[in-house]
Order: structure tokens, then C-alpha cells, then sequence
């Protein structure tokens, strides 16, 4: 006969073990696997998100929060609140107007306090539904420029529960860090309309593609017009090209031909990918004309490869 004899000292710290391992459950994770401590912290705790520009009805998108989640592998509900300071941007913000949609209300900085952003319980996995923005604003004004590990800003929580004594309740500081980089216009003034324009240089042999834009034999001309809604808006601009640069020269847009690279001029000058060039308006409108050419590849043109090309790139309105 086997006789089993109970520890009631082991079962208590079983019981114990597994009741504050479940106390800690509301947990919150970003896009990419990176978990966001449980608990609460009044020191801010790195959150890598990826960002990138989206313009809409008057402001611009930092950010969309909902690539982090968060869950409870409980059976009792948590909450997270906005706090005092619920966002900051800093140092993008400084002159600028900022806010959130939480859940698809709009509240601009300084956000509230105590705005229900998440619940869940019985181990549900919400993603926060929250979006950082920018105000446009009606007359020229600097683009933002954020590379990848650049501070964004901060975003302050608070965590509940509906257990009694609300244990590992507290406040949740997050540092939010760029993932990648990224330019952001920061005023309504558009370019063409805000419109894509799509540039076709037609049926091209590949002995005409050249390594210079001093002797292209392939160019083409493409008109652009500025429009502010601030008509009294008269004053030196920046106009800056966003794309990926090519393989092969730093000069050039990136192509969907790896031997190909396009390369963008305004008054007979090349204007990098990143590059901005100077130009005017007067009572907010103006025009001007940039030239685009394809540019080869040191190689024999029987090396470039026949068939469709594309390339893509962004120009952003700013001031000086």
C-alpha cells in the first residue's frame, strides 16, 4: 500500500503562486513580439511602433496605435484609462497642434483624463484603438523629419481591474520610438491637388538610356502647381523629394529595374531623394516645372532588362 501524505504548507504555496501569476495577467504586446510589461511602471518603457504619414481631413497621422495589443488570460476585467499627459509629443509637437482619436473620437492635446481607451476580460486580445495625429496648418510650415530610434513621444495610462484592492493596478508610461523614418508635412498646402501623377516616358529602346543627365536622350517634363488655403500666403517655400534612392547612385530614384535609377531636376539641377529645392508663392499658389529622366546603370545596354519599369516617390510641401 502506497500512503500519500498532504503538505498543507506546499498546497498554500501552490495556491499562492498560481493566484498572483493570474494577478498579473493584463499584458500588452507591440506588432513585433515585444511585450510591454504587466503591472505598470512610473518609468516609461521603450514601445518600438512603426510610423508613416496619413493625411486626412485636416491633420496628418503619426501614428496608429493599434499595432499594439492588449490582453487579460484572467476572468476578471482591466481597463485602461487615459492619464494625466495621456500623449506628448516631444520634441515634434513643440510648435505644433497634436491630439488622438481614441476609439474614434477626437480629442486634441491636452487630452482628457479617464477616457475609457481598452477593455477586456476572459482572455480577450483587444488591439488599442488609438491614432496620434498632427493639425494641418493653412499656410506653409516645416516638414517633420523622424528617423528610425528618434523619440516620438510619451503616452501615460492607468491599468484597472474589477478585483477587490485592484491588485497590480498602476500606471502604464510608454516611450514611443520610431521604427523606421519617416517625413511628415505639417500644413494643408497641397501639390497638384494631393493628387498621384503618374509620368510615362512611353516605348524606349535601351541603347537611348544614358549614365548622365547632361546628354539624356529620354526626359520628361512634368508641370506642378502649389495651392495654400491661406490666401495671403506669399513667401519662400521647400519642396522635398521622398523615395528610395537606387543601387547604384545616390542621385537617383529607385526602379523596378535593378540597372535603372530615375533622377529628378528643377532648374537644371538634380534634386536627391531627401533633397529639397526652393521655390515661391504668391497669395498662396504658384507653379513650377521638374523634369524627370532615367538614368542607367554602368553596363551594356543589352544587360538592361526589357519590359514595364516603375518607380515612386512623394513630393512634400514645407517651409524654410
Amino acid at each position: 500500500m502506497i500512503k500519500l501524505i498532504y503538505n498543507p504548507h506546499m498546497l498554500l504555496s501552490l495556491f499562492l503562486f498560481l493566484f498572483i501569476g493570474d494577478a498579473k495577467a493584463f499584458t500588452c504586446r507591440t506588432s513585433d513580439g515585444g511585450i510591454i510589461p504587466p503591472g505598470g511602471s512610473t518609468t516609461p518603457v521603450d514601445v518600438r511602433v512603426n510610423i508613416g504619414p496619413l493625411l486626412n481631413e485636416g491633420v496628418n497621422e503619426i501614428v496608429n496605435i493599434g499595432q499594439i495589443s492588449c490582453s487579460s488570460e484572467a476572468t476578471w476585467k482591466d481597463v485602461l484609462y487615459t492619464d494625466s499627459g495621456a500623449i506628448s509629443l516631444n520634441p515634434i509637437g513643440k510648435n505644433t497642434e497634436y491630439g488622438m482619436y481614441i476609439n474614434g473620437v477626437r480629442y486634441m492635446a491636452p487630452v482628457p483624463r479617464l477616457i475609457n481607451v481598452l477593455t477586456v476580460s476572459n482572455h480577450e486580445t483587444k488591439a488599442l484603438d488609438i491614432r496620434v495625429f498632427i493639425k494641418l496648418k493653412p499656410s506653409p510650415a516645416a516638414d517633420i523629419i523622424i528617423r528610425k530610434g528618434d523619440i516620438i513621444g510619451y503616452m501615460n495610462f492607468i491599468q484597472n481591474n474589477s478585483l477587490s484592492g485592484c491588485p497590480q493596478c498602476g500606471p502604464y508610461r510608454w516611450r514611443l520610438i520610431a521604427n523606421n523614418d519617416a517625413y511628415f508635412a505639417t500644413t494643408s498646402c497641397t501639390i497638384n491637388g494631393a493628387k498621384q501623377v503618374n509620368v510615362e516616358f512611353g516605348l524606349m529602346s535601351t541603347d537611348k538610356f544614358t549614365q548622365s543627365v547632361s546628354n539624356a536622350q529620354v526626359k520628361k517634363e512634368q508641370s506642378i502647381v502649389y495651392q495654400c488655403d491661406d490666401t495671403k500666403a506669399t513667401q519662400d517655400i521647400l519642396v522635398r523629394l521622398i523615395g528610395d534612392t537606387s543601387s547604384f547612385s545616390l542621385d537617383l530614384i529607385r526602379s523596378s529595374n535593378e540597372n535603372l535609377g530615375v533622377a529628378m531636376m528643377y532648374n537644371n539641377e538634380v534634386v536627391r531623394p531627401g533633397k529639397t529645392f526652393r521655390t515661391r508663392i504668391v497669395n498662396g499658389v504658384g507653379n513650377d516645372t521638374v523634369t524627370f529622366i532615367p538614368v542607367k546603370k554602368n553596363v551594356p545596354s543589352e544587360n538592361i532588362a526589357t519590359g514595364p519599369f516603375s518607380a515612386s516617390a512623394t513630393l512634400v510641401f514645407s517651409a524654410p
